[in-house]
């Protein structure tokens, strides 16, 4: 069972859980893709999962029993929660293919509620020129309204 697969169950098991438990789920399904291990790998290390973020004794004693029962969530996950990498897989992929990956420097993305993107600034700081400087690539901004985007400029 990878993070995701847990990240899931306990998005689920959140719609109906009562408080305070509601909110510790929600966070936890939402940082198991941010867990650097897989969760099944320190369990069968023997390692405690309340080491992870958003994880206590609560929480661990039910991902626990998910673990050794290996149950699938029932009906389709919804589109928006589906189609991500956790860290961990991330971190996997890597380690296999790392001429694939050797390369990839990486991107920023930017919103802002401040100045006019055609300025290039937020308060005062030119955002994109200090990327170029750095030599960074895959720099992106955009300035939203309450209606849209509405500019976006690319390094």
């Amino acid at each position: 069972m990878r993070n995701s697969d847990i990240a899931e169950l306990l998005a689920r098991s959140a719609e109906t859980a009562k408080q305070p438990f509601q909110r510790a789920m929600r966070r936890a399904a939402r940082r198991a893709f941010l867990w650097p291990q897989e969760a099944e790998e320190m369990h069968r290390h023997k390692q405690g999962l309340t080491e992870l973020s958003g994880i206590g004794p609560y929480l661990e004693k039910l991902i626990v029993g998910w673990l050794n029962d290996n149950p699938e969530p029932e009906g389709k996950i919804p589109d928006i929660r589906r189609g991500f990498l956790t860290i961990a897989e991330a971190g996997t992929l890597r380690s296999k293919e790392p001429a694939r990956f050797g390369e990839i420097d990486g991107n920023l993305q930017m919103h802002t509620l401040w100045r006019t993107i055609d300025t290039n600034e937020v308060n005062g700081f030119n955002v994109f020129r200090s990327f170029r400087v750095l030599d960074h690539e895959g720099c992106f901004g955009s300035q939203h309204r309450s209606d849209d985007c509405t500019r976006v400029a690319a390094l």
